[in-house]
């Protein structure tokens, strides 16, 4: 069947050093083109091609393209330059069976600079199709016989029962074709096997079979290799004491299995490879597994279970694969199998009702020819009980939107298989995350558990392969609030009026204005030490009285968030101070949560905080004096005043309002927190540097001349809680 292409599509080459392909392919079952014969394959179904997986590959193997061919027809493909390789396929390369015709084509070009090439390619069945055809004697005297054709290099086989008419397909290359009879009047098996012979892809096999009897030996094999350049027949000799002879066998694997037969598992523990191996060349007819087994017992299955029976009752069936054992579907027939113990420890879980698993078992296995296994496999299977404990969970594991700090140690069992489990109090559901694991017997960290509401009432366990009977007591706890710093944007100040006097010729008073931190007496977070650059009384007059007392904190519009932020910068003031600022008292500002007195100095420190967030974060400005640096100091702090977390860093010069974030970790999960505490200080230098009448703008626009040094800016304060 051949398909032409219609379909155009304009193609611009992008350089010289590129060309194209386009493809058209088309599908036959004649013979290949340096064999071009026609056999029996014709009567093979060729596929539409536009099912046809194309693809294109490099030399060096490297796939360039893949497309359908429907998709792939007329199109041109744009290549560089070079040798390419071009493959359609259809069907199932690697496999055998009876529905596994395999259609390919296989062409190698290449592609000139600016060249579009046109590649025809026919793709052709390229596996060996057999079929067997029994004489009369073998139907008449025989009543079981079957064939296999087996690939020499692959080890795949094709089966054909007596009764099989349908043509079935395997690979081409060297195959050996055997003969398996059985002899009722002797209750054995015999079998003939050909030498292996190589066979081309897209080649129809007959293997004609006949049996004469004779003295001593079954007659010739007639095999005809139907080929319209190639008809072969040959005789082959097939003694009778070629047959497979041996008894079954039922071999319990090294794996899991101590020297008493006896296979221990433990729940969710993992393991590989615990089986009775059975080998029945004469092909197995029943697999008996007697139990002895009050857990098995009780879901309905009997003491006898024919494991070979096709038609296994579905129940006690049903049982046997839930409890964990596992066996092929289809064992009758087969001439191996295995009878799988691997799986018990995932689907056996304990409870106290069932106990513990234990159970006897036996497995007898008898093969198409009457054979029994002359030693049956005997074993036991026994359930170990899961070990492991948890530490306590109270409120102090509890954050705002986590739960941290909980361990465990699993001594009998896996460690993956242990979880926490939370749920809001009276919720159904439990939700769950598993554990990482560590060493049996070792204490490792369970997982955090995020994403919790704050101020919510959660119940917690710790659990074991998702099972209720393996957990530990429920524990209540309730998570902390998300609480925020007070006034953390800066948005609220209280201006006051400082009066001071002054003695000359005369007593005097002098006012000037100072910023306080808070909108609300009731409500005072934030504390300043402007009160140390505003003594309360001088002996001079001065032209400036910036030179002489001036507040160290103020807010400032230039905000990053709202309206306001907090200015914090270095003063020079003194009683004799001029523009020259050489003397006098230089003082850093300081902006911190706590109080402080009239003369500016810290009476406290922090403000009462039940919450441990995970990140402060802060964004600010700072405009340096010469190389100086400001200060940011974060502390938590429990009930007795231990500091349980803290992050303190320098500031350097940013004109522009930059993030600054710190990650908080807590080492001691027994403590919570009780206040909190911060402080930002315009410098960090103990005699801080200054400029001479200055033009420092503070509040809203309000222009001061005096003797100023380093400026902090900061706003928008947050606590995050992950």
């Amino acid at each position: 069947m051949c398909l032409s292409c219609s379909r155009q599509e304009p193609f611009d080459f992008a350089d010289s050093g590129t060309g194209g392909v386009t493809i058209s392919l088309s599908a036959s079952s004649s013979g290949t083109e340096e064999s071009p014969v026609q056999t029996r394959a014709t009567e093979e179904r060729v596929p539409d091609t536009d099912d046809f997986i194309v693809e294109i590959y490099s030399l060096q193997g490297i796939r360039l393209y893949r497309d359908t061919y429907a998709n792939s027809c007329g199109k041109r493909i744009p290549l560089n330059t070079g040798e390419y390789r071009l493959l359609a396929q259809y069907g199932d390369s690697a496999g055998v069976g009876f529905n596994a015709a395999w259609f390919s084509a296989d062409r190698q070009f290449t592609v000139m600079p600016q060249e579009t090439e046109s590649i025809e390619a026919v793709a052709r069945m390229n596996k060996v199709k057999v079929t067997v055809n029994y004489g009369e004697n073998i139907r008449t005297d025989y009543p079981y016989y079957y064939s296999i054709v087996r690939h020499v290099a692959s080890s795949k086989e094709l089966e054909l029962v007596k009764d099989e008419s349908r043509p079935g397909y395997i690979l081409p290359g060297m195959l050996v074709y055997e003969l398996y009879v059985y002899n009722s009047a002797s209750s054995k098996w015999y079998y003939a096997s050909l030498e292996p012979r190589e066979y081309k892809p897209n080649t129809f096999v007959t293997f004609n079979v006949e049996l004469s009897e004779g003295e001593g030996a079954v007659g010739g094999i007639s095999v005809e290799v139907d080929v319209s350049t190639e008809d072969v027949t040959k005789e082959y000799e097939v003694p009778f004491d070629a047959a497979p002879q041996d008894v079954p066998t039922v071999t319990l694997s090294q794996k899991g299995f101590d020297a008493e037969n006896t296979f221990s598992f433990i729940e969710a523990v993992e393991y590989e490879g615990v089986k009775a191996d059975i080998v029945a060349m004469g092909k197995i007819k029943d697999c008996i597994l007697t139990v002895d087994s009050d857990y098995l017992l009780k879901r309905g299955v009997p003491e006898k279970v024919n494991l070979a029976d096709p038609a296994l009752d579905p129940v006690t069936e049903a049982s046997l694969r839930a409890a964990g054992f596992t066996w092929p579907r289809e064992m009758r027939g087969q001439r191996f199998a295995n009878f799988d113990l691997s799986y018990l420890s995932e689907n056996i879980r304990y409870s106290p009702e069932s106990g513990l698993f234990e159970g006897s078992f036996m497995l007898e296995v008898t093969d198409s020819a009457g054979h029994t296994v002359s030693e049956p496999a005997v074993f036991s299977v026994i359930q170990q009980p899961v070990e492991f404990s948890a530490s306590e969970i109270n409120q102090s594991n509890a954050f705002a939107r986590r739960l941290s700090g909980l361990s465990a140690a699993v001594n009998v069992g896996n460690p993956d298989a242990l979880s926490v489990q939370y749920r809001k109090t009276n919720a159904e559901k439990w939700s769950e995350v598993k554990s990482s694991g560590a060493g049996t017997g070792q204490q490792f960290g369970l997982p955090e558990i995020k994403g919790l509401v704050p101020e919510t009432e959660y119940e917690v366990r710790v659990i074991y392969n998702s099972n209720e009977h393996l957990a530990t007591n429920i524990a209540t706890i309730t998570t902390e609030p998300a609480a925020q710093i007070g006034n953390s944007g800066f948005e609220d100040w209280t201006t006051r009026t400082h009066k001071f006097t002054y003695n000359f010729f005369g007593s005097h008073s002098h006012d000037i204005d100072w910023d306080q931190p808070w909108g609300n007496e009731n409500d005072k977070w934030w504390a300043v030490n402007s009160k140390k650059t505003m003594p309360s009384s001088t002996s001079v007059a001065s032209a400036n009285w910036n030179w002489v007392r001036f507040p160290t904190v103020a807010y400032t519009t230039d905000a990053c968030q709202g309206s306001h932020a907090a200015m914090v910068y270095s003063v020079n003031v003194g009683d004799w101070l001029t523009d020259a600022a050489l003397v006098g008292d230089r003082v850093a500002g300081e902006l911190f949560i706590g109080t402080s007195d009239d003369k500016g100095n810290r009476t406290s420190e922090g403000h009462a905080f039940k919450s441990r967030p995970d990140t402060f974060r802060f964004y600010y400005k700072y405009m340096p004096k010469d190389n100086e640096t400001a200060y940011v100091k974060f502390e938590l702090r429990d009930r007795d005043g231990n500091v349980i977390t803290s992050a303190e860093s320098d500031l350097g010069s940013s004109s522009d309002w930059t993030k600054a974030e710190f990650p908080l970790t807590y080492q001691d999960m027994n403590r919570q927190a009780d206040s909190i505490y911060i402080i930002f200080k315009s410098t960090m230098a103990e005699k801080p540097a200054v400029t001479g009448n200055f033009n420092l703008i503070i509040r809203d626009n309000e222009s001061y001349e005096g003797n100023f040094g380093s400026i902090l800016m900061v706003d928008a304060l947050e606590l995050v809680y992950e």
